[in-house]
């Protein structure tokens, strides 16, 4: 029977063993999972074919998979990794690795401003929690895998209690730290006389600064446009100060765009001191005089 459909192009054969229907689109949903099917019943997607399957992108070159260490196989067209810990779950009809180990394993292949924005994102959907996962990185087994320093850098940076908004404002967030600039807090909440709460992209909620990361993608149209606008007055009118940087600005590659913050914050542009001489404020000092209102 499958002879007869290979011979008659009514199935197409993607491995040893694993076969789709000819009418069935090229996916890389379709990929990976006969790349699972291929590497056996203990295989799981792991490294970018994970970051698919969690939803980190869009798509996958070539399947990764692992398999334990015991294992032997090799296939065409696969990418075999393999492990001595195996971390798995089910999601979507994938066994896949865990989103904690996904982004361990990703941090020794993406470059640093992808890994963040992948990082942000986990947070952000709820797939990890911050203090849990400093606590696995810390881990002795995971603290000399490649990447894991900077990935241990990048968490210590956050507040694991506000999760970054936006991939724009993770790129706004980066460009803080290269110059390092005291860091603000992401997405406070701020309640209006009207007992409203207003959400600002970030603060600094003791000089009463608030920044705004405008795209049009997500500011773009009416409804937004008046939102946007209606929040802004009713802020203001507490008497925060709003500066804006858009989606161009941040991806320029020039940090220049930072120096009104800077002017605001009262910071010189050489080590970030204060203009008035005194050394400025740490990130974490910043952090712990803020509680949202």
């Amino acid at each position: 029977m499958i002879g007869y459909r290979l011979r008659n192009r009514l199935w197409i054969s993607l491995h040893r063993g694993v076969f789709t229907t000819a009418s069935t689109v090229r996916s890389w949903r379709r990929d990976v999972m006969a790349a699972q099917l291929a590497c056996g019943s203990d295989a799981f997607a792991c490294r970018r074919s994970a970051g698919a399957v969690w939803g980190f992108w869009d798509d996958v070159d070539i399947p990764e998979i692992s398999v334990p260490c015991r294992t032997q196989r090799v296939h065409h067209g696969i990418i075999v990794h393999r492990t001595h810990r195996v971390e798995t779950v089910k999601r979507n009809g994938f066994r896949v690795s865990t989103p904690m180990r996904t982004l361990l394993d990703l941090a020794a292949v993406l470059p640093p401003d992808l890994l963040e924005r992948t990082l942000d994102t986990a947070h952000r959907r709820g797939l990890i929690e911050l203090r849990r996962f400093r606590a696995y990185l810390d881990v002795n087994g995971h603290r000399a895998l490649p990447g894991s320093g900077d990935l241990r850098r990048m968490v210590a940076a956050r507040d694991p209690d506000a999760a970054i908004g936006s991939d724009l404002e993770t790129l706004f967030f980066v460009d803080l730290r290269r110059v390092h600039l005291p860091l603000p807090v992401p997405q406070y909440r701020v309640v209006v006389p009207s007992g409203r709460k207003r959400y600002i992209d970030f603060a600094y909620p003791s000089e009463r600064v608030a920044i705004e990361l405008d795209s049009y993608a997500e500011h773009g149209g009416p409804k937004p446009f008046v939102s946007d606008r209606v929040r802004r007055n009713e802020v203001e009118a507490m008497r925060w100060h709003f500066l804006h940087f858009t989606w161009e600005q941040v991806k320029s590659g020039s940090v220049s765009y930072l120096m009104p913050l800077a002017d605001i914050l009262d910071l010189e542009p050489c080590r970030w001191r204060k203009k008035s001489g005194a050394q400025p404020r740490s990130a974490g000092a910043l952090r712990g005089q803020s509680t949202p209102s």
